[in-house]
């Protein structure tokens, strides 16, 4: 299977977080599973609770957006959660060098190109095992994987990357250097290579 490329200008990006930021891209959509995100960040800001949760992307559901407004709206750390919808490329770019990790807990997913992009900015992964995620982030390696529904197994992994700092940069570094297989200049060549092969 050859994937999908990346915007090159994902890997000049560096992440210069200074306070613990969770970053979450993707269509706003219940098959994202931000509430299963945001009910993890509670359980994460009860031992670490100077983190911020920002989960950006484009409106596609508008009953799910305000089901998430609403919760966002009880939640004891609201103030510590931003919603943002329909953001141009720009301030995408910016999100990422601000965040610390990324992390998306979806119901499904073909590959994720968002997840090749949050590595090419050398973020460490929190993610679930379903469809083509474990292909693209590599458990133990890249990211942490579990279960889609299991919000306190999630919220395990993301306390886990942001206090061990040793695992922390190894998964940093080992997705930086993955994400480099997710070029179009890579991918074309994978391309010419099956093309060859099949001739």
């Amino acid at each position: 299977v050859i994937p999908q490329g990346i915007n090159a200008d994902y890997l000049m990006l560096n992440n210069q977080s200074y306070t613990p930021t969770i970053l979450s891209i993707g269509a706003i959509s219940e098959r994202k599973g931000y509430l299963y995100l945001i009910k993890a960040f509670e359980i994460i800001c009860a031992k670490h609770p100077q983190t911020s949760l920002c989960i950006a992307g484009t409106l596609a559901d508008n009953r799910y957006y305000r089901l998430l407004q609403d919760y966002i709206a009880k939640s004891p750390y609201k103030k510590q959660i931003e919603l943002k919808v329909n953001l141009p490329q720009e301030e995408i770019f910016k999100l990422y060098q601000q965040a610390t990790l990324f992390a998306l807990h979806s119901q499904e997913e073909s590959q994720g190109i968002v997840f090749a992009e949050a590595m090419a900015v050398g973020l460490p992964i929190v993610a679930t095992k379903v469809g083509g995620v474990p292909f693209v982030v590599k458990n133990n390696m890249t990211g942490l994987l579990s279960e889609y529904g299991d919000a306190t197994s999630f919220a395990n992994n993301i306390i886990t990357l942001l206090e061990n700092r040793k695992m922390y940069d190894a998964f940093a570094s080992a997705a930086k250097h993955k994400a480099q297989n997710y070029t179009w200049q890579s991918i074309a060549k994978q391309v010419e290579q099956l093309y060859n092969e099949i001739r």
